[in-house]
């Protein structure tokens, strides 16, 4: 599980996608998953080897390699914190500018892998919703509820419990820098990091 922020998000690692090792079903998983990481060692010599096969893999499975579709596909050229990776990658971003674009990326750099984690949550198109009970205070550290985007309060009322989206009568909304508490319908549209006090 990678943590980001207060959620956790399920992380399948497999086995490299290579001629030699690769099993029918790595493919299949990919289709299958919202989103995919494809990492490249950008220092590899056989990177371009490497970089086509991949490409022929993926259009034979018609997986485009963009965030529009699904999978959303990201793709990192890894080890550009080495002496000659970002000059690698740089060459290997332009060679491939029309097919994917590319994201530069250390595994040992704190700061890429948090760049990293925020890309995978937004392109997840999830929000957190919080939910306080009438009349109690928020609790500390409080865990989120994850629904999709477009999600509505009644959606949030369905995933705390059943019995509180059938006896809705109404909400309270609270949001960074625009609503305090303000009596809000079932259909309202929720935003990432809403809290909401639920009434029946």
């Amino acid at each position: 599980m990678m943590r980001f922020e207060d959620v956790q998000i399920q992380i399948v690692d497999t086995p490299p996608l290579a001629r030699e090792t690769l099993e029918p079903w790595q493919l299949m998983m990919i289709k299958q998953a919202d989103a995919a990481l494809l990492v490249f060692d950008v220092n590899d010599p056989l990177l371009l080897d490497q970089t086509e096969y991949v490409l022929q893999l993926f259009a034979e499975k018609q997986i485009p390699l963009d965030t529009g579709s699904k999978p959303k596909v990201i793709v990192l050229g890894n080890k550009t914190d080495t002496p000659a990776g970002q000059d690698n990658f740089q060459v290997w971003a332009e060679l491939y500018e029309n097919r994917f674009t590319p994201l530069s990326i250390s595994a040992v750099r704190e700061c890429d892998i948090e760049k990293m984690k925020r890309q995978v949550f937004d392109l997840l198109e999830i929000v957190r919703v919080y939910t306080k009970a009438p009349g109690k205070k928020v609790e500390e550290n409080p865990s989120p509820f994850v629904l999709k985007k477009g999600a509505t309060v009644i959606d949030a009322a369905l995933a705390v419990h059943k019995d509180l989206a059938a006896n809705f009568k109404f909400a309270r909304l609270w949001r960074e820098g625009s609503h305090d508490g303000l009596m809000v319908e079932r259909e309202q549209l929720l935003q990432d990091r809403d809290l909401i006090e639920i009434h029946t």
